[in-house]
């Protein structure tokens, strides 16, 4: 029997992912955990780091607008 995932509601938006870059621009360096955190605490927006990995590795790809 094979499963099939029809996927959730995106938590995120790409609002949100454009306020992570400008934290990254910042003048410090920041984990996926720290990064969760203060999305969790300014955003209200609960990802796991490895969502925002991923996330962030997928907009690093050139063409990927």
């Amino acid at each position: 029997m094979g499963s099939t995932w029809s996927g959730g509601k995106r938590k995120w938006s790409l609002e949100d992912m454009n306020v992570v870059e400008q934290w990254l621009g910042e003048d410090r360096s920041y984990t996926s955990r720290q990064l969760q955190e203060r999305l969790a605490v300014e955003r209200g927006i609960t990802l796991s780091s490895r969502q925002i990995s991923r996330i962030l590795k997928k907009k690093a790809i050139p063409g990927n607008d």
